[in-house]
């Protein structure tokens, strides 16, 4: 009696499982890297904007605590890719000594306002505006330089809905920065 023993072949992967893991591999790649571009190119708006933010608000604050006994600003266009916080009543007169800078990635256009100086002690901006960053693919961002009570420096997506007096026949909703909430909130105003 002959017992016909089955050869086990070599261990591995068939050409047509090879074939499906590649394209599997390569479809997740075909959707995965476009959306990691966007995430990264949304990362660079916001860290840009985020800073120009920081940056205006610093030089808002030194200003109106008359740090070395002068007014500071904010440029935009000075250095590029990056903003610069400097000592002075223009970029152009400033104490470069006293110069900080604030990163804006070579990817992103920057439009609009370019240059904003404050007031000894008040904080008042010398212009008004917005500054809108650009991405590669359009996508935009913006800053907005606006006059209050106190020269505010606001951010649109940092914008609070409130309602104020809202236990009465006055109440009202409004649009604030974020930066304002704690003073609305101490007045009775509520999240909307």
């Amino acid at each position: 009696m002959f017992i016909h023993k089955k050869k086990n072949g070599r261990p591995g992967f068939t050409a047509v499982e090879l074939i499906l893991t590649l394209g599997t591999i390569s479809l997740s790649a075909g959707i995965a890297v476009p959306m990691y571009r966007q995430y990264l190119i949304r990362n660079d708006l916001e860290i840009a904007r985020q800073n120009i933010a920081q940056g205006l608000e610093r030089a808002k604050f030194l200003s109106q605590v008359a740090m070395n006994d002068s007014a500071w600003g904010f440029s935009t266009d000075s250095v590029p890719g990056r903003g610069v916080l400097f000592m002075g009543d223009t970029y152009a007169t400033r104490d470069s000594d006293f110069d900080e800078m604030y990163t804006i990635s070579d990817t992103l256009s920057v439009s609009g306002l370019s240059e904003v100086s404050f007031e000894q002690i008040t904080g008042s901006p010398s212009t008004t505006g917005d500054i809108v960053l650009t991405s590669l693919t359009g996508e935009t961002r913006t800053v907005t330089v606006t006059v209050g009570d106190d020269g505010t420096v606001s951010i649109p997506e940092d914008w609070l809905t409130i309602c104020v007096s809202p236990y009465t026949e006055d109440a009202q909703t409004i649009q604030v920065p974020d930066s304002l909430w704690a003073y609305y909130e101490d007045q009775g105003a509520v999240l909307n």
